[in-house]
């Protein structure tokens, strides 16, 4: 093995010069290896682990030089603070090149590593071979620069960016043209519907209304009646016979067996008792449409499930039909009818959206606390899709706000009077729920308590070996109404808590408290909460769950009017709405 090893290096001496490029510590620890001829790891490995002794038997003699020679091999090394920069060559190579060679890659390892500790060697070897592989190749050293590595390794391409550049635009003049052609489809709908509207407006409502052919009324009621009577009274005998854990926890009672059951055995002798064939009857349903069908009607009903239409009479929901529709008006049925016009009411709509982000500290103040906006709009009328819609303020960083508009928008018209408008404003908007347009989005930051919804103070004590926790919330900003207010409790405690007073209402799921509030507001901005346990610790209790919704916003912001995009003194029916949510809002 020794001499297949010496005839190696022999033939390596002859051809090659720099056999490998290595960063190793003061302590002999190898870093990173690059080898530039086949060799094993066997050998390149003994090599290295060769490295820090010959360095030691020269500072034993004294000696200043950075290269070392064997029999076989040369070592050309240089410190590096705590690392050595290694090039093993062999003996027949020139030292002047070697040297040269020796500096390049010494600007190479803060070039790529950011640095020259070990940790910053390791955390980017592969960057650092990449570089290697740049200055030196086969053994030699290229005639390459720092700048000139730099640009090879970032492999900068002209015509991969004139591609990229053909391809992004190809892929957005597909895009324009499946929106054109969507419009074009919607628009060809409305005016089917707008047709059918008028060529049935008259006649159908008297022929086929909401009359005792179309819908038929089975003899099922009375048996729903006493069923869901025979539920309620099983299940209320449930509640009288809980059953709890050895914790004292409510144990979940599945409510199947017992109120459904006890339902439907009612139900069946109700049934028989009224007579005696009912077993050779089929089920009456308890709503039913009339057998006959109308080509005119099964038309339109393909249409209006196309738009996705709905009507509703008191608590049942059907598809919308031209006898429906005319029957219900003609004879004036209660129960909130919706008709399908009433979709085209609002030929735009606006939504404001704001999410909040919140993370107070138990002992009070605010941690983190963050509100992100947008402004949404959805054409609904392809009529009116060139609009402005005008805001009732403009956002900007007095306020605290920061503000992007869509890169469609026209900023100028939005910082003077609040106008949202495209900038080419011959260009619609686009049209239809799915392609609902999100034109501006604000952003605030805050750790000012009095920016916060409301507070919470938390105060456990112990006492008698009981955890006596006492819980109150303030409001903090003024004009701002929550409603739906969970504030989650973790109790991981052996018994479930007590509760001894409190202003809302509570409930216990998974040894959690859950503390219900109906609304906070300046009407309604303070509220408490007392209960006891079993003595835990205090930080057990945390972190607090909260979550709310509010139709007030941070931003207050509200739409004015939405005009047509030629004339502001036309005015086009819009609906608005607003909400503010809390995605993370925590007490640690």
């Amino acid at each position: 093995q020794n001499n297949d090893d010496d005839d190696k290096d022999e033939s390596l001496q002859q051809v090659m010069v720099v056999l490998s490029a290595a960063v190793c510590t003061k302590y002999g620890k190898t870093l990173l290896s690059r080898q530039f001829v086949p060799m094993t790891r066997l050998r390149i490995e003994g090599l290295l682990a060769a490295f820090p002794k010959l360095i030691a038997s020269e500072e034993n003699v004294a000696q200043q030089h950075t290269f070392i020679e064997t029999d076989n091999v040369r070592y050309v090394y240089q410190p590096v603070e705590d690392l050595y920069l290694l090039l093993i060559t062999n003996r027949a190579s020139n030292i002047m090149e070697d040297l040269n060679t020796l500096r390049l890659v010494a600007k190479l390892i803060p070039e790529y590593c950011h640095g020259n500790s070990e940790e910053a060697v390791s955390r980017n070897s592969f960057e650092l071979i990449f570089a290697l592989d740049e200055a030196i190749s086969i053994g030699y050293k290229e005639h390459v620069s720092l700048q000139q590595i730099r640009t090879f390794t970032e492999m900068d391409s002209h015509e991969e960016k004139l591609q990229k550049i053909i391809m992004e635009s190809k892929i957005s003049e597909t895009r324009e043209a499946a929106r054109r052609k969507a419009d074009a489809i919607d628009k060809a709908k409305l005016e089917a519907r707008r047709a059918l509207d008028s060529k049935f407006g008259g006649g159908i409502g008297a022929r086929d209304g909401f009359g005792s052919d179309s819908f038929q009324s089975g003899g099922g009621g009375d048996d729903d009646h006493h069923g869901g009577y025979g539920g309620h009274s099983s299940s209320h005998s449930a509640r009288q016979t809980q059953k709890y854990d050895a914790a004292g926890y409510p144990i979940p009672q599945s409510s199947g067996s017992s109120s459904v059951g006890g339902g439907g055995a009612s139900s069946s002798s109700s049934s028989s008792s009224r007579g005696g064939s009912s077993s050779n009857k089929k089920p009456v349903r308890g709503m039913s449409l009339g057998i006959k069908k109308k080509t005119t009607d099964d038309f339109f009903s393909k249409v209006v499930a196309e738009e996705g239409t709905m009507v509703r009479t008191g608590a049942a929901a059907a598809a919308v039909t031209p006898a429906a529709m005319v029957g219900a008006a003609a004879a004036g049925v209660g129960g909130g009818v919706t008709a399908m016009g009433d979709e085209m009411k609002h030929h735009v709509d606006v939504s404001v959206q704001e999410s909040l982000s919140l993370q107070l500290e138990r002992d009070g103040g605010v941690k983190k606390m963050e509100i992100k906006g947008e402004v949404h709009l959805t054409v609904v009328d392809p009529d009116q899709a060139r609009c402005v819609v005008h805001m009732s303020r403009v956002l900007d960083k007095s306020d605290g706000f920061q503000v992007r508009l869509h890169p469609k928008i026209d900023k100028k018209a939005y910082a003077q009077s609040g106008c949202l408008a495209l900038k080419d404003r011959s260009k619609p908007f686009p049209m239809g729920g799915d392609n609902t347009q999100t034109i501006l989005r604000w952003r605030m930051v805050s750790t000012d308590e009095s920016d916060i919804p409301f507070s919470v103070n938390f105060w456990p004590n112990s006492e008698d070996g009981q955890s006596v926790v006492s819980v109150e919330f303030t409001a903090e900003r003024p004009g701002l109404v929550m409603r739906d207010v969970y504030i989650a409790i973790p109790c991981p405690s052996s018994a479930p808590p007590q509760v001894s007073s409190i202003d809302g209402e509570y409930t216990i799921q998974d040894r959690t408290l859950i503390w219900q509030i109906p609304e906070i507001s300046e009407a309604s901005d303070n509220g408490s909460l007392e209960f006891s346990c079993p003595e835990i610790d205090a930080d057990d209790f945390f972190p607090l769950n909260i979550s709310f919704t509010s139709p007030t916003t941070y931003a207050d912001t509200t739409v004015e009017a939405v005009t047509h995009a030629d004339d502001d003194s036309q005015a086009i029916d819009f609906k608005f709405s607003s909400s503010l949510t809390a995605d993370k809002f925590v007490v640690v």
